[in-house]
């Protein structure tokens, strides 16, 4: 039997024309441009050539100068992500590099672009299929930085778009078994393999949507018989629901508060990253188990962190009563106030909101210093906060310090990246356009004053002091959210720290630290 012939037409083809890209100038048409710079950064990414994604950023750039259309933007901006990406694959094959280095600079580049593309008042009118595409691409990079949290909320957006996407469901399904693998809670661990399961079954049946990438299907299909192999009984339909115990809570006035604080993922309780049963409408996020000794005092780290988490919840409480105040029910409704009475408790209603908000972005700073007492970083000066805690002497030009680098805890990693997202600072700049906004409410709040109106002004910004009522509302539901996903990353991050910390004593009794607790108790 003669041996088949490989048609190496194809792969001819596609240098050709690559190397006919490269060659080429950019060209005055926006539309035009923006044409050339997907074809490169697609052949760049097949091919892995770093010349063609050097063309693809500088293409970029000089399509970033011309006068675009919202949709335009929402392309480049996509485009740019994905050559960044390109870049960091790139460079991966070259150096070998790990990708459990903590920094990672193109896919910061990549994350920053594509969030840029979803927050842009043209996302919506995109087509259905890209923006399917960009927020499973970004919940990917999330996920591969193990920011869990943030890449569920991308996959879910992108199955509310199109349930059948199979990229979003199979990446859901994958980094829900990767952030169980990390979760503390043994019993909680099969609820969110079911759920892993669930949805990789989705990703490999015949309705799940590919549009051309078949492979992917394929690779979810092993995936599901790992998890399956793993599952006591995967044909068991209770190990499959978000069935976990709950507390009994009563229906009525407080339906509505549960029901915000389960769509917003409110609770600290990582089942409510996963859905919004009444399995995840409770708090329950106990303290790291220390040494079970008499000689081993509680850490003050634990109990900063166990206040911490008390003024969320307080925090929390008194955003969403004041969300939902009567008052503030009628303004929506009527659109104005039409009583004596109701201004006085809109205006209440408002000033709470400010409170919740103030005391949950006044949280972040003191969630750094939970992390600098329990490492054991040198004391600060009044100006340590989450963003550059990580860094020695919480200089970023000094490099992160060598506890983290040493450590291998996925979760210290997650709150790591989590804190990228926070507004810019020094030499910090966000991953997140938009988070700049949260510390400017939270300046004008601080030291100046701000009037909370309902009609829109003409400009987005915040001018003269003055802010909608639905941006005030969105801005602390944004603050409340980064504060619970750091609270719930530490905790999970801390019980493995201590986990570690209780095998190594066991190991050695005779250790440095459990001597010295043991002679400051006996002094």
């Amino acid at each position: 039997m003669a041996r088949k012939k490989i048609s190496v037409a194809p792969t001819r083809t596609k240098n050709m024309e690559l190397d006919a890209l490269i060659k080429s100038v950019p060209g005055r048409n926006p539309a035009l441009l923006l044409d050339k710079i997907g074809v490169l950064v697609e052949l760049a990414g097949r091919q892995k050539n770093p010349e063609a994604t050097e063309k693809a950023l500088e293409w970029c750039a000089i399509a970033k100068r011309k006068k675009l259309n919202g949709v335009q933007r929402c392309l480049l901006d996509y485009y740019t992500a994905n050559a960044w990406i390109s870049r960091h694959h790139e460079k991966k094959t070259a150096t070998r590099r790990q990708s459990t280095h903590w920094e990672q600079p193109e896919i910061e580049q990549a994350i920053f672009h594509l969030q840029k593309a979803v927050n842009d008042p043209a996302f919506p009118f995109l087509d259905e299929l890209l923006r399917c595409k960009i927020l499973t691409g970004l919940g990917n990079q999330f996920a591969f930085m193990g920011h869990f949290i943030s890449a569920l909320t991308y996959w879910d957006r992108a199955i509310e778009i199109d349930p059948a996407f199979g990229m979003a469901l199979g990446n859901r399904g994958k980094g829900i078994a990767e952030y169980a693998e990390l979760i503390a809670d043994d019993d909680k661990k099969p609820v969110f393999f079911g759920i892993a399961l669930e949805n990789l079954l989705a990703s490999t049946s015949d309705t799940a949507r590919y549009f051309g990438d078949g492979q992917g299907k394929e690779y979810f299909r092993a995936e599901q018989e790992k998890i399956e192999a793993m599952l006591y009984n995967p044909d068991d339909k209770t190990s499959l629901a978000c069935a976990t115990s709950v507390k009994g809570g009563k229906a009525g006035k407080n339906k509505s508060a549960r029901k915000w604080k389960l769509l917003h993922k409110l609770y600290l309780n990582p089942v409510n990253d996963l859905c919004r049963t009444p399995a995840a409408a409770y708090d329950l996020m106990e303290q790291p188990e220390t040494m079970p000794s008499s000689l081993r005092m509680t850490p003050q780290a634990f109990r900063f962190l166990l206040q911490i988490r008390l003024e969320y919840i307080a925090a929390r409480q008194l955003a969403c009563d004041s969300i939902h105040a009567k008052a503030v029910r009628k303004v929506k409704k009527n659109g104005l106030a039409n009583t004596e009475n109701e201004p006085l408790a809109y205006s209440l209603a408002m000033e709470s909101l400010k409170l919740a908000y103030r005391s949950a972005y006044s949280l972040l700073p003191k969630i750094a210093q939970v992390i600098r007492l329990y490492f054991r970083l040198k004391p600060d000066h009044g100006k340590t906060g989450l963003k550059n805690v990580w860094y020695r002497d919480d200089n970023p030009a000094n490099g992160l310090a060598s506890v983290f680098t040493r450590s291998d805890n996925w979760l210290l990693r997650s709150l790591f990246w989590l804190s990228k997202e926070l507004p810019s600072e020094r030499l910090l700049p966000s991953i997140n356009a938009d988070s700049d906004r949260l510390k400017t409410i939270a300046d004008e709040l601080e030291n100046r004053y701000l009037r909370v109106v309902e009609l829109e002004p003409a400009d987005d910004a915040i001018v003269d002091n003055t802010i909608t009522r639905d941006k005030l509302e969105k801005a602390a539901t944004d603050v409340l959210s980064l504060v619970r996903n750091a609270i719930v990353y530490l905790t999970l991050a801390l019980h493995i720290e201590e986990k570690k910390r209780r095998q190594t004593e066991k190991d050695n009794p005779e250790s440095a630290e459990y001597a010295s607790v043991q002679t400051s108790l006996n002094a």
